[in-house]
């Protein structure tokens, strides 16, 4: 017999060493990858609060940098300005009032918010390496996703 989810929740020690294990092996991943790579993350990893890997996102937050490119951050070791680049989004149709989408619509469930926090997210990028101009243009553009 194996152990069940009781075991689990009984035994913290034994929680807590996978859960460190586990850690520890994320924190590989990352760090050898970034060796030989990019690595990027998805805005839901670095913008979500809730979530429960929160021991990983803080060691990804203290020790890395989240550079905004596009709908993925690409991690950096250092601390300097790496140019986000120009997003080139198609939004024809998404913003501009010509379709019409149902409150439940999957585009504006998912899409639209994602694009917000992307563009949300560079201007703040920008704004803290002193960007204005650049981070007041993302701010203004993520506002028509709303």
């Amino acid at each position: 017999m194996g152990a069940g989810p009781d075991l689990y929740a009984q035994n913290t020690a034994l929680t807590q060493r996978i859960e460190n294990a586990f850690l520890q092996m994320l924190q590989s991943f990352v760090n050898r990858e970034l060796e030989i790579a990019p690595v990027y993350v998805t805005a839901e990893l670095i913008l979500t609060k809730e979530n429960q890997n929160i021991n990983f996102i803080k060691w990804l937050t203290h020790n890395l940098q989240a550079v905004p490119r596009g709908l993925v951050f690409q991690l950096t070791r250092d601390n300097e300005f790496h140019d986000p680049g120009e997003p080139h989004l198609q939004t024809r149709g998404l913003t501009d009032g010509t379709i019409r989408f149902a409150g439940d619509d999957v585009v504006k469930l998912k899409i639209l918010p994602i694009y917000k926090v992307m563009l949300q997210s560079r201007g703040q990028y920008l704004a803290h390496f002193h960007q204005p101009e650049r981070a007041a243009a993302a701010f203004e553009e993520a506002k028509r996703f709303e």
